[in-house]
């Protein structure tokens, strides 16, 4: 197997850009040869929920690098390879952050383990596929939420998932799962041009809960699939992004919420990666205001 990188980030609270720890590990011939591993300042509050997933509080940032001042080590520790990550949460987390602090987002091939584990094995086709149940099934273990650990964890999946295709290339294992390593700056980019519509929301699966009312949900999946995501109608562990009500976050009540709000809280305490964002949130981040 041809050497890469496998990463894993974790954020302070639901906002993508808010990277509060980055995990690297480069692997070749099947072993680690070198990781990395640096807390970050989001400059971004610390949501009581994520700091109960991680264990990173504001207090152990202080004094450490901004995204922006680790991002050319970053580039350099990549250095051309394919990168491996699990799920869509990490390749958009690097995204937004590099939008956040204007540099241009890394022009790096993403290899998702999640989608090789689902070709890989067949329990995990439609669903349970995150990182713990797939890492117990290849007989992997690792302390979720911590991003060089996850990272790790992420690279031993497609390596797994490639002896038991039998394959030895990450081409080949790519396309033996049908899948095709994700480009995250278009080719635009290299000419200097934004285009109009920044794919900011490409990879990310949308389900709109309940409480948003309808003629507010149709005038925003437009834009939203503009963006580069994917809307569904209902809420399945496919979904990486529920936009509820701006009351459904204001609110401690949870019976004012509604069952795909509580659904998709109850799947975060169990370490599935979904952001729950308020309407008018996202409506101002598609707009580049936040």
């Amino acid at each position: 197997m041809q050497s890469f990188v496998a990463l894993d980030v974790e954020t302070a609270n639901p906002n993508f850009a808010s990277i509060c720890a980055v995990g690297a590990a480069r692997f070749d011939d099947g072993a680690v040869v070198d990781q990395l591993y640096q807390l970050v300042d989001p400059r971004d509050v610390f949501g009581a929920q994520h700091v109960r997933i991680h264990g990173i509080q504001a207090t152990d940032v202080i004094g450490q690098p901004v995204f922006r001042e680790i991002a050319p080590e970053l580039e350099t520790f990549v250095n051309g390879s394919v990168v491996v990550h699990h799920g869509h949460f990490d390749r958009n987390a690097i995204t937004q952050a590099s939008q956040r602090w204007k540099l241009p987002p890394p022009r790096w091939d993403w290899l998702d383990s999640a989608q090789t584990a689902r070709r890989a094995w067949p329990q995990f086709a439609q669903r349970d596929y995150n990182l713990v149940n797939v890492c117990r099934t290849i007989g992997y273990e690792f302390q979720h939420h911590n991003a060089l650990e996850d990272a790790k964890a992420a690279g031993e999946v497609v390596l797994a998932a490639s002896r038991r295709l039998g394959v030895e290339s990450l081409a080949a294992l790519a396309q033996a799962c049908d899948h095709t390593p994700v480009l995250t700056r278009p080719p635009e980019w290299q000419r200097g041009l934004w285009p109009e519509h920044d794919q900011r929301l490409r990879g990310q699966v949308v389900v709109f809960a309940s409480d948003v009312e309808p003629a507010r949900r149709e005038r925003m999946i437009e834009s939203i699939r503009l963006h580069g995501a994917e809307v569904l109608g209902k809420l399945s562990k496919r979904v990486t992004l529920l936009v509820v009500s701006d009351q459904a976050l204001r609110t401690n009540r949870a019976s004012a919420r509604s069952s795909q709000h509580r659904r998709a809280e109850q799947w975060i305490r169990d370490g599935h990666q979904i952001r729950i964002v308020a309407e008018t949130t996202l409506a101002l981040e598609l707009k580049g205001r936040r």
